[in-house]
């Protein structure tokens, strides 16, 4: 059953869709990472694909810390110097 929803709504009422959420993840999710990414869960870096299995599932369930993440200067800082890698190596 689709949810008539326009934001995003993490929330315990979406636990039947973790696993099959995960089983499909697993297919896709690669070992490398181009950079970081920013979890809206703990609201810190991760890169690597276990972190991204665990992680993921579980933005669909927990309440986000997205202002926490956006707001944390360190990831401010791994978020500027991974474009500036990005631009230095050349988008592949």
């Amino acid at each position: 059953m689709l949810l008539n929803m326009s934001i995003a709504s993490p929330c315990p009422l979406l636990n039947s869709a973790v696993e099959p959420f995960a089983v499909e993840l697993d297919k896709v999710i690669k070992d490398e990472f181009m950079a970081p990414v920013i979890s809206n869960v703990p609201a810190k870096e991760y890169s690597k694909r276990n972190d991204a299995l665990v992680l993921l599932p579980e933005q669909l369930i927990s309440p986000v810390l997205y202002k926490q993440a956006i707001l944390n200067p360190m990831i401010r800082l791994i978020v500027i110097l991974s474009l500036v890698r990005q631009c230095i190596e050349g988008v592949k």
